[in-house]
């Protein structure tokens, strides 16, 4: 597979090629328009927003927006900055910007062109997902103050010069006296005003969640997902109605599902071992046969990338049998193949990836999304992928991953990493140790400290397994060991 970054060879040398980033020479054997340090920044300006320094702000589109108190004008300063004009050539799209903050293109819109946003919860969201410095804002960030509210003023050299305060030590009674008021505040709504309009609310948010664990990084995920379980929590204590509590206790069993998958990514493996216990004890209470299939299915994967394959397949067969139908079947059938594939049981890793494939043809279309709570053929291809690699079927897995990488988003960092690693494999499978390499380097390398820990590591760990022996001192291997030791570091 050829590159399209700046490590693709060619016998042709351009040395007197520019950089059309930064204009720096590029090298005779990069045949791309950037030089590595662009294209890596360009790529990763895609995944999540970059957490830029004090000189980024200093525009006077920044400064008037800042001084509007308006965080619609600040998206618009953002998405125009000149540095986002030389990287891409064009301003960043509203449909990005909307997939960090998970709103959608319309919401963003009018976001920057109607009335100024008031919400305080909501403005501290955006600016933490934009790394909005505190000392331009109008607003406290949480732990943090402005400077001088009296004399407010946001204009970057004058508000350089002092620094940022934290929260007085003074003020900290204050703070949670407010802290404990606003808990207080939950509960009295809860009990006088819990309804079916809020709970809807919460089912909408929660789905929201969901389809936010395909982009948004796991440690900004973590804080959003442990902040509803606090607030959802005392909403379970005064829920009302057994009908009510149900649904609540639902949701709830979602989130918890979400946390044992964010806590995977990051490598915690012991709490999302507890997690997704939590999960299946909601789920129980509810009745509900397709929740506890998707927990289920959850408990698959986290054995899986425990590297308990007896206990993946056991948990993925306990998920089919509890409900066949949803997601949770499914994508517990795609699991336990993968599992199978990986002990070599080629007759068991056809025979659940058929049952994968049967169960996604019937699906719901409304569930075929790209979510932690739906399924698609991309995640199929995927998983049929990285099964029929694992058994060494290289030729009809690299036919699964051109499709897999076809249907997935750019954004969607995670699976496409992992796609792009099971080719790695596959090349190395075939022979073309230096192809191979190239291409698990350039994965692993591309991505930021936070996205290379966990699973994207240990998969690159299992690629180098797969090089035999007298390969080990090839020079693409020795910069892929040395590549995957830096995550450690």
């Amino acid at each position: 597979m050829s590159s399209s970054g700046p490590h693709r060879r060619t016998s042709r040398g351009d040395g007197g090629r520019l950089c059309s980033g930064c204009r720096a020479v590029l090298a005779a054997d990069n045949t791309a328009n950037l030089c590595g340090r662009c294209h890596r920044e360009r790529r990763d300006q895609l995944l999540t927003p970059t957490r830029f320094g004090s000189d980024f702000f200093e525009t006077d589109e920044f400064r008037a927006a800042f001084e509007s108190e308006h965080i619609g004008r600040v998206f618009k300063a953002y998405r125009h900055h000149p540095h986002h004009l030389r990287i891409f050539g064009k301003a960043l799209s509203q449909e990005l910007l909307g997939r960090w903050l998970n709103l959608v293109q319309a919401q963003v819109s009018k976001l920057e062109n109607g009335k100024a946003e008031q919400n305080l919860d909501l403005l501290r969201n955006y600016a933490q997902v934009l790394h909005l410095p505190q000392n331009l804002l109008w607003f406290d960030l949480p732990g943090q103050s402005r400077i001088d509210s009296r004399e407010r003023t946001f204009s970057l050299r004058q508000v350089e010069a002092k620094p940022i305060r934290r929260v007085e030590e003074d003020a900290e009674p204050l703070v949670l006296t407010a802290a404990r008021l606003r808990s207080d505040l939950t509960s009295t709504l809860a009990v006088g005003y819990m309804g079916d309009a809020s709970i809807d609310e919460w089912e909408s948010h929660v789905l929201r969640l969901g389809q936010a664990t395909r982009y948004r990084p796991p440690a900004v995920l973590l804080g959003d997902l442990m902040a509803s379980i606090k607030e959802m929590r005392v909403l379970l204590l005064h829920s009302g109605t057994a009908e009510r509590r149900r649904r609540l206790t639902r949701v709830i069993a979602q989130v918890a599902g979400l946390m044992s998958l964010t806590l995977l990514k990051l490598k915690d493996m012991a709490g999302s071992r507890d997690w997704v216990k939590t999960s299946e004890l909601l789920a129980a209470e509810t009745n509900d046969t397709q929740l506890q299939s998707w927990t289920y299915a959850q408990e698959a994967y986290f054995h899986f990338y425990d590297a308990n394959l007896q206990g993946t397949i056991e948990a993925a067969q306990r998920a089919q049998n509890a409900n066949s139908t949803g997601v949770g079947g499914i994508l517990a059938a795609a699991v336990e193949a993968r599992a199978n594939g990986m002990l070599g049981r080629k007759v068991e890793t056809i025979g659940a990836t058929n049952r994968a494939e049967f169960m996604l043809e019937s699906l719901d279309s409304g569930l075929m999304i790209a979510s932690a709570f739906g399924y698609n053929e991309a995640q199929l291809r995927f998983h049929q992928g990285n099964a029929l690699t694992h058994l060494g079927a290289t030729m009809p897995a690299l036919t699964a991953q051109d499709r897999a990488l076809e249907l997935y988003s750019d954004d969607d960092y995670l699976d496409r990493a992992l796609i792009q690693l099971d080719r790695a494999e596959c090349l190395i499978r075939d022979g073309e140790i230096s192809s191979a390499a190239e291409l698990a380097v350039e994965i692993v390398t591309a991505l930021e400290d936070t996205r290379t820990l966990g699973i994207i590591a240990n998969r690159a760990r299992d690629v180098l397994k797969n090089v035999p022996v007298d390969a080990l001192s090839h020079p693409g291997i020795v910069d892929l060991t040395e590549a995957i030791e830096s995550t450690d570091q």
